[in-house]
């Protein structure tokens, strides 16, 4: 790479973190004050957003929600916008950060701190989830997660490697890290529920190199749903359909592909954003040009979409 490259490369991840905090303070403002804690695990100290509704009562899940690259708690909270969720229908959320910004999520990334120097971060995120649980008198059998990107990759690997602990997840504009492959067919099956863009130019829906082949390989969607479907004891040829279209100009809609035959206890559901790029489903802002993220859609909000799901659950 050219030092022309490297600039135009790091003036890029830059503009797009700034881009992503932006997105997410406006949403955030929809939502209650939050609080930073930390946490010391394998002597490190790491860092940790909180959210509790006031008035929450004992025994309430609690969601896990996981930054993208280059993102932090802050950021997550904003972007997603769980918290006025978690308030109307009585969750807790915690929002780990990544060491630098990024989690070790299973890919091998060489460019990422936590995953060049085998950070424990799936260890990190179980050990806080369960001080958090106990501190605070949530449920153990509801403990779910999610996250975008590298969020949802790290979402990926904690269902597939601890899914003793953990009771679904939900992986936005992610997906398998080749070298999770194997844990993921052998996982403990839960239920999973995965939302991805046709055209993603940073995580293929076809699979291969993540941004542009620098930042290690995925899963083709495909090959992603063959494994979930297959692990869980899922009947691949009895799954159901259905497409949402909220602006039939806009060259985007959004089919929703579901799985339960063979797997109640642990189903499957794809949605499909035809046409959509590196974003939220649901959160609509264009936070970097199209040309780096492709384009936002608002078929479905994956927010609510994704606690809809995971409230029917319990290990």
């Amino acid at each position: 790479m050219s030092r022309t490259q490297l600039t135009a490369c790091v003036a890029m991840v830059l503009f797009l973190s700034i881009a992503l905090a932006c997105s997410g303070e406006r949403r955030q403002r929809r939502g209650e004050p939050t609080e930073a804690f930390t946490f010391q695990h394998d002597n490190l100290e790491r860092t940790y957003t909180f959210y509790k509704p006031d008035g929450l009562e004992p025994g309430a899940p609690l969601l896990i929600a996981l930054h993208g690259g280059g993102g932090d708690a802050a950021k997550a909270q904003g972007y997603y916008g769980f918290n006025p969720l978690a308030k109307e229908q009585g969750f807790a959320v915690v929002y780990p950060e990544g060491v630098e910004n990024g989690w070790n999520d299973g890919r091998g990334d060489a460019k990422q701190i936590a995953a060049r120097e085998n950070y424990d971060d799936a260890g990190f995120i179980t050990a806080l989830s369960k001080e958090l649980i106990e501190k605070h008198d949530l449920d153990a059998k509801r403990v779910f997660l999610t996250g975008a990107s590298n969020g949802g990759m790290m979402s990926v690997r904690l269902i597939c490697e601890r899914g003793d602990l953990y009771t679904a997840a939900a992986p936005v504009i992610g997906g398998i890290p080749v070298d999770m492959a194997e844990t993921c067919k052998k996982r403990i099956p839960r239920p999973v529920i995965i939302l991805k863009g046709t055209e993603d130019p940073l995580v293929p829906y076809e699979g291969g190199g993540v941004v542009n082949d620098k930042r290690g390989e995925v899963l083709s969607t495909k090959e992603e749903l063959s494994v979930w479907l297959t692990s869980a004891g899922c009947d691949p040829e009895a799954g159901t359909s259905e497409t949402f279209d909220k602006d039939s100009e806009d060259g985007i809609y959004t089919e929703k592909q579901s799985w339960s035959k063979g797997c109640e206890e642990a189903p499957v559901i794809l949605y499909t954003v035809h046409g959509g790029g590196h974003t939220w489903p649901g959160n609509g802002t264009q936070y970097a040009p199209k040309a780096f993220i492709g384009l936002p859609s608002d078929d479905v909000d994956a927010t609510k979409l994704i606690w809809a799901f995971f409230s029917r659950f319990t290990r």
